[in-house]
């Protein structure tokens, strides 16, 4: 199939065209067979980050950051805040990291 691909790679939501494939068996036996697709991924770089986080807060005040970043691969980024604090979150479209106003 690498031939239907420029350069060898697949890339997030590109597709090519189905193949034929004919099993020969000379005794007629029944084959089974189990259609699928086994891809050897290809070595990926870590996304970039090139916004600069807001590192002060004030205490009261709700905290708001921008992140820009980029995948070298050219894979779209999603965000994930994994374990936050309660009242922290991540929007996605938005890409901003906010938290709770917090008290004293």
């Amino acid at each position: 199939m690498s031939s239907s691909v420029a350069d060898g790679i697949l890339r997030p939501g590109e597709s090519i065209t189905s193949r034929t494939i004919t099993v020969y068996d000379p005794d007629a036996l029944r084959v089974d067979f189990t259609p699928g697709i086994y891809a050897k991924p290809y070595k990926s770089q870590n996304p970039v980050i090139t916004s600069d986080a807001i590192i002060t807060a004030a205490v009261g005040q709700q905290y708001g950051y921008q992140i820009a970043a980029f995948d070298p691969n050219g894979a779209a980024l999603s965000y994930l805040l994994y374990n936050a604090p309660k009242g922290m979150s991540v929007e996605q479209y938005l890409r901003q990291k906010n938290s709770m106003k917090r008290e004293g």
